[in-house]
Formats: C-alpha cells, sequence, structure tokens
C-alpha cells in the first residue's frame, strides 16, 4: 500500500502544526462541571450566565484558556504557509500515485496536486495526512466509492472531518470561559419571596368566578384547603428567574 508521506524538506517539518494533544480525562471533567453550571435559559444566541460563586477559578481559568489557545493553533500551518504547501502537495502525490486510473504525465501531476492545494489552503497538513490515510485504506468518515481518486473538494471534505472534535472542544471551552458570571440573590430575599407567596395565596387563585345558569352550585375549598399546595410549590424556576435579574457579579 502506498504510503503518506510526511515530506520532502525535513527541515521544515518543525514549522508545521501537528494534531494537539488529547485533553486529559481530569481536564475534561473540570470542563463538564462549570458547562453543568450554565444558565441557558436566555435562548439561543445570547451568552449563557453563571453564578459567581460557581464561576471558573482563576487557575481553572488559566488552564482553560492556554488549552484553548493550543487547539485554535492546530487549525493551520502556522504563519508561514509554505512549509505546509510544500507537504499537502507531496501528500496528494502520494495520494494519486496510488490510484492507477489517475494516469497522468509527471508535470499534469504535479499541475493537478496544485489544485488540491488549493483546495486545501485552510486547513492543516496534519488533518490532510489523517484524510488521505483513510482513503489509502478505505475507511473514510464520509461516503465514497473507492473506485476513483478522491475530487479536492472530496479531499477538503474529509479532512474537515478530521477537526470535529477539536471544533466541538473548543465551542465547550469558549462557552465556559465567555459565561456572564451573576450574584444570586441573598438566603433573606429568597425566603421573602416564599413568605410573600404564602401570605398572598389569592393572588396565585382564580377566586369569585360566577356560576353561570342553572348549574348546580360546586362546593369551594375552604382556605386553608387552597393555601395547603402553596406551601410544599416548588418555586426554583422563580428562584432562577430572579437570580437572573441580579445586577451582573
Amino acid at each position: 500500500m502506498t504510503q503518506v508521506p510526511a515530506t520532502t524538506t525535513p527541515n521544515t517539518e518543525t514549522s508545521i502544526a501537528s494534531r494537539p494533544a488529547a485533553a486529559t480525562r481530569a481536564g475534561d471533567v473540570v470542563v463538564a462541571i462549570y458547562r453543568n453550571r450554565l444558565d441557558r435559559s436566555s435562548g439561543y444566541g445570547v451568552r449563557p450566565a453563571i453564578r459567581s460563586d460557581q464561576a471558573p477559578t482563576v487557575a481553572d481559568r488559566g488552564v482553560m484558556t492556554d488549552r484553548l489557545v493550543a487547539l485554535r493553533a492546530g487549525l493551520s500551518d502556522g504563519e508561514d504557509p509554505k512549509p505546509g504547501q510544500v507537504a499537502k502537495r507531496d501528500v496528494v502525490l502520494a495520494l494519486l500515485a496510488a490510484f492507477p486510473t489517475f494516469g497522468v504525465a509527471a508535470d499534469g501531476a504535479r499541475a493537478t496536486a496544485n489544485l488540491y492545494v488549493r483546495a486545501l489552503a485552510d486547513l492543516p497538513t496534519w488533518a490532510v495526512r489523517e484524510a488521505a490515510a483513510r482513503f489509502l485504506g478505505g475507511k473514510t468518515l464520509l461516503p465514497w466509492t473507492g473506485e476513483r481518486c478522491p475530487t479536492p473538494p472530496q479531499l477538503a471534505a474529509e479532512t474537515r472531518r478530521s477537526l470535529d472534535e477539536i471544533h466541538a472542544e473548543i465551542a465547550g471551552l469558549i462557552e465556559v470561559l465567555d459565561a456572564v458570571p451573576y450574584q444570586p440573590i441573598s438566603d433573606a430575599e429568597r425566603q421573602k419571596v416564599l413568605d410573600d407567596i404564602a401570605a398572598a395565596p389569592n393572588s396565585l387563585l382564580i377566586a369569585g368566578r360566577t356560576e353561570r345558569g342553572s348549574s348546580p352550585v360546586i362546593p369551594r375549598p375552604s382556605d386553608a384547603e387552597m393555601v395547603a399546595p402553596l406551601r410544599t410549590l416548588d418555586v426554583s424556576h422563580l428562584m432562577a428567574s430572579l437570580d437572573r435579574k441580579r445586577v451582573p457579579a
């Protein structure tokens, strides 16, 4: 089987970004804990909120910021595109050579490879290599018959699939780091809301409804019976609404 070469110029390899190291289990757990604390009730397109006493610590924020920088760095070949272009061209030439039906002269192959490189311009070389290896192994993430050499758009699309996990991790980190902290209401204020609800049940009930026609009289429960359910009412959603109306921390 044809192997995808690293590059014909090894001295340029150090300037090409490699796949970011996988996140540690501990790091994933920390991010998951903070994401579970986010309040996304404001709707789509609005930054989530988080209680100030549950927001990321300075240390955790620093670790997540460093991880975000590392992930973003792995999405491109760096400031100088030339080493990556050379490496991508070598990858493409090896991929083309693996398909006998390609059948063009060396000059034509190089010209065709340049078209592939243009289609892969905004993608990291390491992801191109992974995609080419999947085509050579017949184990692509996207549908492909395997009968013909992948076209530039097919190679580019397969390459982008290599970035899906990284983009997902980036989105999770940004969601936590950009969350808006808020100061929750005090226990005394919470209790006051509960006391007001218990003291004024009529404001939450429909009372004084006039009977129509000759309908039989419906026995009306006593005030005590109507108030009793309110004393055990779950008002956590109300408390959350009050929290979100507080002045941001």
